[in-house]
């Protein structure tokens, strides 16, 4: 039987997002034909998942341990870190793709909700698709990101 990851959704045509995969999601994400994987969490994956991935010649950024670090100014999240991960996500030779870090949420959610700011979408649309995905995760903080994203840091393809 498939599963999909905890979080899955779908972005848009070729791009998902979900939680950190587990050996019972594999199954599943073979049928997505991903070309790449984007994980935004601190956290390493399990082992088996990388395996996995490589295996199936999937590319895995690891942005989280790559660029993961509080802004000094105490924001939640850093702009470059965003920034970094929209340029990925908008570059369509990666997709298909899937967004995902440990929770589903604490970076994922805030980064598709920047995704949507540069898709023109009302704030209204962008916020209640956070809370919707966030649950009882859902951060203030992260929706004020959201709102005062400043959308021209990222360079469109």
């Amino acid at each position: 039987m498939l599963k999909p990851p905890n979080a899955f959704g779908i972005v848009q045509q070729g791009l998902y997002r979900s939680n950190a995969p587990v050996d019972e999601n594999l199954p599943f994400l073979t049928g997505l034909n991903l070309k790449t994987v984007l994980y935004l969490s601190p956290e390493v994956l399990l082992r088996s998942v990388v395996e996995f991935f490589k295996e199936q010649n999937v590319d895995l950024h690891n942005l989280g341990v790559q660029a993961w670090r509080p802004d000094p100014q105490w924001t939640p999240i850093c702009d470059d870190f965003i920034k970094d991960a929209l340029e990925m996500v908008l570059d369509h030779r990666k997709h298909p793709l899937l967004i995902c870090c440990t929770s589903g949420v604490f970076q994922t959610a805030p980064l598709v909700g920047c995704l949507r700011r540069l898709q023109n979408w009302s704030l209204t649309s962008i916020l209640d698709e956070y809370r919707a995905f966030a649950g009882l995760k859902a951060r203030l903080v992260h929706e004020q990101y959201i709102e005062f994203f400043d959308v021209d840091l990222v360079s469109l393809p």
